[in-house]
């Protein structure tokens, strides 16, 4: 899901924001080639040829960074609500129950629902995945935690 950057200083050489994946940061893109950076700043040319300084800055379970040209700040999508944030956040309670396992499990499915609130599906149609996501990880929680207890013994 790449996300065109509208600026006026970026109409022929326009920007691209590739949110972060399971195994890979957020990408910058310019003229669909991808932008070398360090720590989430990098530094491009506008339309004019003048250097400008990017900076992108992830979020806590939420697959869009904070954006922003030279200090001003840009919205890439609209902020997630915070019963949005509550619903994609149950599953991180299994870290309270099942250790390592149980966190490793819940943040996968938590960041999994986060990239699902952020796709273009109906509401009704985010809360159903994102509930199956959470009961999943439930699910494999315990197979998992099982399988490990009779292997033990």
């Amino acid at each position: 899901m790449d996300i065109p950057i509208d600026h006026p200083a970026f109409v022929r050489n326009p920007l691209i924001v590739r949110p972060a994946g399971f195994f890979g940061g957020v990408k910058l893109l310019q003229k669909n080639w991808e932008v070398k950076g360090k720590r989430g700043r990098f530094e491009v040319r506008d339309d004019g040829g003048r250097a400008r300084v990017v900076e992108l800055k992830p979020k806590l379970l939420d697959p869009l960074p904070s954006f922003s040209i030279d200090g001003e700040a840009i919205q890439l999508g609209r902020p997630l609500a915070w019963y949005e944030y509550a619903w994609m956040g149950l599953p991180i309670a299994l870290a309270t129950v099942g250790g390592a396992l149980g966190g490793a499990l819940g943040v996968g499915a938590a960041y999994t629902s986060a990239r699902i609130f952020r796709s273009g599906r109906s509401g009704v149609a985010k809360y159903a995945l994102t509930g199956l996501i959470s009961i999943s990880a439930v699910a494999l929680f315990l197979t998992v935690a099982m399988a490990i207890e009779l292997a033990r013994s």
